[in-house]
């Protein structure tokens, strides 16, 4: 399984399994879940949680900074999505997230989850096997879970 974009390759094939959009995060008393619009400059202003380098949502935050000609003022660098996620429950800092890493938090009312300002690259997750193997029984049954899994979210299906 992958996120962001499929891997390419006369030997691989990609299926699509769901939309998953990427959202701006931050605690319910924080001072962005008060506004009634966020723009770009907004967000530059606040501490801001990055994923590490080599995640897929970090690709996504650093197209969306240079998209917007934005230079984050304070920032720390996770790999843990559930450090992150902590560090934005105390309060002081926010950051994208993808909205089903946090559906469970915003349900429950622990975070607020607001959308990001401007364009952004949609977000998909995939599964990627390789063509020339045949996938045994419980590699098929684990991606037909993940099919029914993600027809139950209908605002991500793609």
């Amino acid at each position: 399984m992958i996120s962001s974009e499929p891997f390419v390759g006369p030997a691989l094939q990609a299926e699509t399994l769901c939309e998953d959009d990427l959202v701006l995060i931050c605690s319910p008393q924080h001072g962005l879940a008060q506004k009634d619009a966020l723009t770009p400059d907004h967000i530059a202003q606040i501490p801001f949680a990055l994923h590490g380098n080599e995640s897929s949502t970090r690709r996504l935050t650093n197209q969306w900074l240079a998209q917007h000609d934005i230079r984050l003022r304070s920032t720390v660098e996770m790999d843990s999505l559930e450090a992150i996620k902590q560090l934005v429950l105390i309060g002081g800092h926010v950051s994208f997230m993808s909205r089903m890493a946090v559906q469970w938090e915003e349900q429950h009312g622990l975070i607020q989850v607001l959308p990001i300002p401007g364009e952004q690259a949609p977000r998909h997750i995939y599964t990627v096997h390789n063509k020339d193997r045949h996938p045994s029984v419980q590699v098929n049954r684990f991606k037909e879970v993940l099919r029914e899994v993600s027809h139950g979210f209908p605002i991500f299906h793609g």
